[in-house]
């Protein structure tokens, strides 16, 4: 049986989970801060939730994880270099589960950026709905371009049944640039931008089958709802939560 499943980045921080059919489709989003307590701090915090394809049940990746970038795609003052930079630092900070806490990496997920594309994302542009099974092109693609509804990125993911864990088979990406700012650390300036890092590794969380915690209750792991403000890119490193889920997965 084949699966498509859904999720989106959202600026208010709304989360929700329908399923319907066979189709598993889970709501996530990341948003402005919106903290109500204070959470731990990432490295002593070990929350974390998968995405169900289905009820009670998970997604991965079998294979490595090959990725294009659409060509041209990225906002106009930033040069494309920059963007697919932190879009592989994204990447990397998921399959190496880069963080500051000290913790190894034993996750056995790996990705290939495989360069540019002029295949798009498989969802309509200006909105935030992902193409039904049969209509994916099998090309896992990142681009910029408009998510609509507010968003400022939504990931897609297709998968197959698998007896373990349903088996991922394409991801798509796109972060908003009709109504988002962007910046790359360490190259461009920020202004009230967000860091394509940053978010870029939230999204690739989701591709690698982790769903959100508690904002409220663990707001500083990656996997949170809502990023910790603009021109920050403490949400790239990963915590104690987003590293053991990967590793309970991987």
């Amino acid at each position: 049986m084949d699966y498509d499943l859904r999720v989106e980045t959202h600026l208010d921080g709304t989360v929700e989970a329908v399923f319907s059919g066979t189709t598993a489709t889970a709501v996530g989003a990341l948003g402005r801060l919106h903290l109500q307590s204070d959470p731990p701090g990432a490295c002593n915090d070990d929350a974390y939730n998968f995405e169900n394809s289905a009820p009670g049940r998970h997604i991965k990746w079998y294979s490595e994880f090959d990725w294009y970038y659409k060509d041209n795609s990225g906002p106009d003052d930033i040069a494309q270099w920059k963007l697919v930079n932190a879009l592989q630092d994204a990447t990397t900070n998921i399959t190496h589960v880069n963080n500051n806490c000290g913790l190894s990496d034993t996750v056995n997920a790996t990705s290939n950026y495989q360069g540019t594309t002029n295949s798009s994302v498989n969802m309509p542009n200006g909105t935030h709905n992902c193409d039904s099974y049969g209509d994916r092109d099998g090309v896992s693609t990142t681009a910029f371009g408009d998510v609509g509804g507010g968003y400022i990125g939504w990931t897609c993911y297709w998968y197959d049944a698998h007896s373990d864990k349903d088996k991922v088979v394409e991801a798509d990406t796109r972060l908003d640039k009709a109504n988002t700012s962007w910046y790359t650390p360490g190259t461009t300036e920020c202004s009230h931008d967000y860091s394509v890092e940053a978010v870029g590794t939230h999204e690739r969380g989701h591709a690698f089958g982790l769903a959100h915690v508690s904002e409220a209750d663990h707001g500083n792991l990656t996997m949170s709802p809502d990023i910790n403000g603009t021109c920050e890119n403490t949400e790239a490193s990963l915590g104690l939560g987003d590293v053991d889920g990967l590793k309970a997965l991987y």
